[in-house]
C-alpha cells in the first residue's frame, strides 16, 4: 500500500504560516507567526521568522513536518485559514468526544434518526479514509 505523496508549489520568499508547539509557545494568545521561505532543496525548504533571520527552520516538502533531532519549535502551514480550519476540527472533535464519552448522557438525548444520521457520516468518512468500517 503506497502513500499519497503531497506537492506544493513553494517559491523564495514565499510567506508560511507556523503554529508553534506547545513547547515553543511562550507568549499566551499568539496563533500563528508569519515566516518566509528562504531556501528549497530537493527534500527540504527553510523558513525564516522575521526579524530573527538568523535562525533558520527546516520543514520536509512533502509532509510539511520539522527537520530536527527533538521536539519540533512550529507546525507549517500554507494559508491562515488552514490553521482556523484546524482549530476549529480540533474544537468539534472535542466536542464530540465529550458527548460521546463513557458516562456521558448527552449522547442519550438524541434521537433514533439523529443517531442513524451520525451513524452515516461516520461510516461514509471511514470508508473513504481507510477502507475500513468502525
Amino acid at each position: 500500500m503506497s502513500k499519497e505523496k503531497k506537492t506544493h508549489n513553494f517559491s523564495i520568499g514565499q510567506t508560511v504560516y507556523l503554529v508553534p508547539s506547545m513547547y515553543k509557545s511562550r507568549k499566551p494568545g499568539v496563533l500563528f507567526v508569519e515566516g518566509e521561505v528562504v531556501k528549497i532543496g530537493r527534500k527540504y525548504l527553510t523558513v525564516i521568522v522575521p526579524p530573527y533571520t538568523h535562525t533558520h527552520y527546516q520543514f520536509c516538502i512533502d509532509s510539511l513536518v520539522q527537520k530536527t533531532d527533538w521536539t519540533a519549535d512550529y507546525h507549517l502551514y500554507l494559508t491562515a485559514q488552514e490553521i482556523f480550519d484546524q482549530k476549529e476540527r480540533d474544537k468539534i472533535l472535542q466536542r464530540l468526544r465529550r458527548a460521546f464519552d463513557f458516562g456521558s448522557r448527552k449522547a442519550s438525548n438524541l434521537t433514533l434518526a439523529q443517531l442513524k444520521q451520525i451513524d452515516v457520516i461516520l461510516e461514509t468518512a471511514c470508508t473513504e479514509a481507510k477502507g475500513e468500517q468502525i
